[in-house]
This record gives C-alpha cells, structure tokens and sequence, in this order.
C-alpha cells in the first residue's frame, strides 16, 4: 500500500490527541508501546520521527524486528493507551487483550483506531 502526500498531510492533521500505540511482531512475539513522541517529518518522502528510548522494552523488538506499526488512537481508546503505557514483556501472538489485526507487512495493528502506517 503506498500512501500519496494528499492523505498523508490529512493523516497528520487530524491527528490532535497525539497518542499512539507503537507495535512489532518479533518472530511471533507481539510487544507494543504507548508514544506521543511521535511527528511528522517529511510529506515527500512520508517520513515521521518515533521517540524510544534505549532502556525501554520495547526498543529491542523494534531493532530486532526491523519493522512497526503506529496506531494513532481515537479519544475514546484512553483503556488501550493505558494499557500499553506499562511496560511488559512480549507476548507470543497475543497484544495483551487488545484487539489487533496483521497488517499487510505483518506488524500489528490496533483495531478502531483513527489510522495505521506500517513503517
């Protein structure tokens, strides 16, 4: 899926919360975090700038895995942005509870949010 920069600046400027859900699929093992160190870099090229630190859990699934996906939460997933605010391990094919669907790239994605990237 390619995305134009048309949909890419409306992407962006609807996204106010600025709450996102950063996942990966690690040979299986699904981890996500919440971020809104997260923002737009570059319409062309789409580039986009995600904040995770070093020490944190997740940062070493993402290197491993090579790949992420960002769901940019809707106002009414504050439960699912505070469940993936706690750090936790990875788990194997499960996204602690949270409905999630495979993207096209094979990232997890978090069903009803506003809009996906797969980056």
């Amino acid at each position: 899926m390619t995305l134009d920069s048309k949909s890419y600046r409306n992407l962006w400027g609807g996204f106010a919360t600025g709450v996102t859900v950063i996942t990966t699929d690690c040979s299986g093992w699904l981890h996500g975090m919440t971020a809104n160190g997260v923002t737009s870099v570059s319409l062309d090229p789409p580039l986009m700038l995600v904040c995770v630190d070093k020490g944190a859990r997740c940062h070493a699934q993402l290197t491993e895995a090579g790949k992420f996906g960002v769901s940019f939460l809707a106002q009414s997933q504050e439960e699912v942005s505070n469940l993936f605010a706690r750090g936790e391990d990875p788990e194997q094919g499960a996204l602690r509870n949270a409905a999630f669907h495979m993207g096209p790239y094979g990232t997890p994605l978090i069903d009803g949010s506003l809009a996906h990237l797969e980056c």
